[in-house]
């Protein structure tokens, strides 16, 4: 399962968005049935409030590594939406997502986490909406179905799953254009930038596609990059725009590793300066405890009172209106010549 769980991942939900916007027109191109599934935590907010932020993200781990485990046959793209898990299924059918749905609501129930050494349960909403072929959808009216169905599965009282099959919609992005042409696999000249799909240009902009040789450079022996070619090679035939779609990914996900290994630099260098402050607070330490010292002696050679916590509080609110005012004033001026000779003592040490 392709995932972006978060923004310090190796892509981040936009960019796996995209690529499920992508990967939906193409199957629906081919004639291909297309699932999405969106999952949302009943009650996940109020278990927040009540547990904490923490709670909620192991929550919704688990949550993630559950669907994983029971959409493995299914190489589902998905990320998380806030503190919803959406995903999308290219080839599956209905009777498969709907049968990942009923895995995923048995799964959660069994599930059981643990916070301050109380144990919680939870269940799932799920929504999930079945596109044929032949409907003519575009993925927001999709995620829009999706949405919906969710929705009435949390009216309904949750842990339950709400399927729908929504009717297609007319798109001003899609009416009057053209029928994509069928690939015929002969290799010929690339499609022009102008009849590919939108969510295809929103990713690849205007920019050439680069051989996979010369981006996998500096990739850790292409490892990333070859990874990446056996993902695209599963997806089916093979098209100019598909191959254009593979180098790109392949030249973000160099782009990605290359500002890891610069946030690892900057990381290092925070390192660094927390451990000069780190000496120069051990340093001023060390001259505070001097200094209470030498007040300490001080204090006993003019006979004052050393009986308090702290020789620093007793000559707080100094006034002339006060009770203790000449003894506020002795103990200040004993002060002034212990940093006076604390200050002799550094210069000479100096």
């Amino acid at each position: 399962m392709t995932f972006s769980d978060s923004e310090n991942g190796l892509f981040s939900p936009e960019d796996i968005q995209r690529l499920m916007r992508i990967e939906y027109d193409r199957v629906i191109r081919y004639g291909i049935s297309c699932c999405l599934m969106l999952v949302e935590v009943d009650r996940l907010g109020y278990l927040q409030d009540l547990y904490g932020v923490e709670s909620k993200e192991k929550i919704l781990q688990g949550i993630t590594e559950l669907l994983h485990t029971v959409t493995s046959d299914l190489e589902p793209v998905g990320c998380r939406q806030e503190d919803r898990i959406l995903a999308v299924f290219p080839h599956a059918t209905q009777e498969e997502a709907a049968a990942v749905a009923r895995r995923l609501l048995e799964g959660a129930r069994r599930l059981e986490f643990q916070s301050d050494g109380r144990s919680l349960r939870v269940t799932l909403s799920v929504g999930l909406a079945v596109a044929e072929a032949a409907s003519g959808l575009n993925f927001d009216h999709f995620l829009r179905a999706t949405e919906e169905a969710v929705t009435k599965a949390i009216d309904g009282g949750g842990d339950r799953s709400v399927e729908c099959h929504p009717a297609a919609e007319p798109s001003p992005s899609s009416a009057g254009s053209p029928e994509p042409p069928e690939d015929t696999g002969s290799g010929g000249a690339s499609a022009s930038p102008g009849s590919e799909e939108p969510e295809l240009q929103a990713v690849l902009g205007d920019e050439p596609a680069e051989t996979g040789s010369a981006i996998s450079e500096g990739l850790g022996k292409g490892a990333w990059a070859d990874q990446i070619r056996t993902l695209f090679r599963r997806l089916g035939p093979r098209t100019p725009g598909l191959d254009r779609i593979e180098n790109q990914v392949i030249k973000i996900t160099e782009e990605s590793l290359v500002s890891f290994d610069a946030h690892g630099e900057a990381c290092e260098e925070d390192r660094r300066q927390i451990d000069i402050l780190e000496g120069r607070v051990a340093k001023l330490k060390l001259m505070l405890d001097a200094t209470e010292d030498e007040l300490h002696r001080l204090a006993l050679e003019k006979g004052v009172d050393p009986g308090i916590k702290s020789i620093y509080r007793s000559v707080q609110g100094l006034a002339t209106d006060s009770g203790d005012y000449a003894r506020k004033k002795d103990i200040l001026g004993l002060i002034y010549e212990a940093n006076l000779r604390l200050l002799e003592k550094l210069r000479g040490g100096a």
